[in-house]
């Protein structure tokens, strides 16, 4: 049976906020760069590189985590699976590919896994379409994009099954390979075999190995298969901490930093299912959930994307460094600007139908009700705190949808998930200089400097104005033709938090007189949130 996470047209149920409980009690970003949640603003294999995560779990309790690559398009699921990590466990991986076909992530670790790789080799395949596991091509536009990483459930105690077999060790004493006792049970835990009514009770056979509910799985042990419940209490506050980089395999240039860290984000254990849904059944324990609002909303546990996400993340402007990419200074420079949780805007079962080219999903019918594109405006300083010598290419430009601007500073707007501003001059042969990631998603920003080659700058962001900003989620269900269906509603975000960003600036520096030495570096932005 194939149990790897296929996207299947039916399983992009949608996530957003039935039970939606306001933002009163508001996280912030961690300080301490530890949490339940984190985010990785951004990854890409374009141009042989690859994008590595550090996931360690920092508790003596066994944590069930989401790794979940989002593409920079519209942050579809592309790929994701779930860790079962015991005690003290770290976590390492990456992810690579040459086209937008052959994307895998590869982990050398011996962590329990749901699924296991297929071929037991530690590789985790994108999902392609045609190939029996998806309807839709996410792998398009996903060779950039970026990373959740969400701690689902904490297990209720050590004597849980699931903990005990997920650990490195047999009868309390370690492994000579560090292998955990019994990955095959562990995976058990994650099958599709409950069915809940209507009122929340469980009303498959209690022995059913797979996830019955948020708090509680059976799976199947041992050469006997003897069948153990474990139960799960709510990730922790401080569980995780995460890392990543971004290498260059062919010269080597490594940069890399801390995600960003949410923490008290989970109120209740989260856990889902990793199998494939067919016919397009709603599944409320599928492998899309948790999600940045919450976890399966059978059972109400929603409402983290306003509560929680929003709140920590929304900010009025970013500040960072930049400097002119030109061929004979031997510099790159660009902008990473993430814009997280926007799939959530969505009623994702009518999107999803516009990707194959059924139906049409528009602010209008109250199916777009995304931040993105947001309005952006630069100002721009060299380092002598001058910025009246420098001045757009082209004033005022608006890149649709947008109402055009009599600012006198440069506009245009960030219309996806993740959006590259890549720093150019503004000569011909510079104004697409390709930056230090060649994104597929990037935007030049030629300028005409009159000698100013170094400066900072502040991006202020502002929502759509075409359409009324909110969040989706499972209203009710329906059932058709022997098909449970969701129906979905969208909560109007009015007096919601400003734009959620998160990001970076990218260099890439290669010296005249030192053409086989390249050097790279990683600074996250600065972040304004105006009273």
């Amino acid at each position: 049976m194939k149990n790897f996470k296929p996207l299947a047209l039916s399983a992009a149920v949608v996530a957003a906020t039935a039970g939606f409980a306001g933002a009163a009690n508001a996280q912030a970003i961690s300080a301490g760069n530890v949490g339940d949640i984190a985010l990785v603003p951004y990854y890409t294999v374009r141009d042989g590189m690859i994008t590595g995560v550090h996931i360690v779990n920092t508790t003596d309790a066994t944590q069930v985590v989401k790794l979940r690559f989002r593409r920079g398009l519209d942050s579809m699921d592309a790929l994701d699976f779930n860790l079962i990590m015991s005690p003290r466990d770290e976590w390492v991986g990456f992810i690579s590919g040459t086209n937008e076909t052959d994307m895998k992530v590869k982990t050398g670790d011996s962590t329990c896994t749901a699924p296991l790789s297929p071929n037991g080799d530690g590789v985790y395949p994108m999902p392609v379409a045609g190939n029996g596991e998806t309807d839709i091509a996410f792998n398009e536009g996903a060779m950039e994009g970026y990373i959740e990483i969400i701690g689902m459930a904490q297990t209720s105690d050590e004597s849980q099954a699931i903990a005990v077999a997920a650990k490195h060790s047999l009868d309390g004493k370690v492994n000579d390979n560090g292998v955990p006792v019994d990955c095959v049970g562990v995976e058990s835990n994650f099958f599709r075999n409950a069915e809940i009514d209507a009122a929340g009770v469980i009303t498959t056979d209690q022995n059913a190995v797979g996830v019955l509910a948020s708090d509680l799985t059976h799976g199947e042990y041992g050469a006997a298969k003897t069948l153990r419940p474990s139960t799960y209490v709510n990730t922790p506050a401080g569980a995780l901490s995460v890392s990543y980089f971004i290498r260059n395999a062919d010269s080597g240039v490594e940069m890399g930093g801390r995600a960003v860290h949410i923490d008290e984000y989970a109120t209740q254990p989260m856990m889902s299912n990793q199998q494939i849904i067919i016919n397009r059944e709603y599944d409320p324990y599928g492998y899309f959930y948790p999600d940045l609002d919450g976890g399966s909303p059978q059972e109400m546990q929603r409402g983290r994307y306003v509560a929680a996400v929003r709140p920590a993340l929304g900010v009025n402007s970013l500040i960072n460094e930049w400097s002119l990419g030109t061929a004979d200074r031997g510099i790159d420079t660009d902008w990473v600007v993430t814009i997280p949780g926007q799939y959530l805007m969505l009623r994702l079962n009518e999107y999803l139908d516009t990707l194959i080219g059924v139906g049409n999903c528009t602010a209008g019918e109250g199916c777009d009700n995304r931040d993105i594109p947001v309005k952006a405006t630069i100002d721009i300083l060299d380092r002598e705190e001058d910025r009246t010598v420098i001045t757009p290419e082209n004033p005022g430009l608006v890149i649709s949808p947008g109402t055009g601007s009599k600012d006198p500073d440069p506009v245009t707007t960030l219309p996806n998930e993740v959006n590259v501003i890549t720093w150019s001059g503004g000569t011909e042969d510079t104004a697409d200089v390709p930056g230090a990631f060649n994104s597929q998603y990037r935007q030049n920003f030629a300028l005409n400097t009159e000698g100013a080659i170094y400066g900072w700058a502040e991006l202020s962001v502002e929502a759509s104005t075409a359409k009324t900003q909110a969040v989706c989620d499972v209203d009710s269900l329906v059932e058709e033709d022997l098909v449970v269906r969701a129906v979905f509603d969208c909560l109007d975000l009015r007096v919601a938090e400003p734009v959620p960003m998160i990001g970076f600036t990218g260099w890439r520096r290669v010296l005249p007189d030192q053409p086989e030495a390249e050097y790279g570096r990683l600074i996250d932005h600065s972040f304004v949130v105006s009273s």
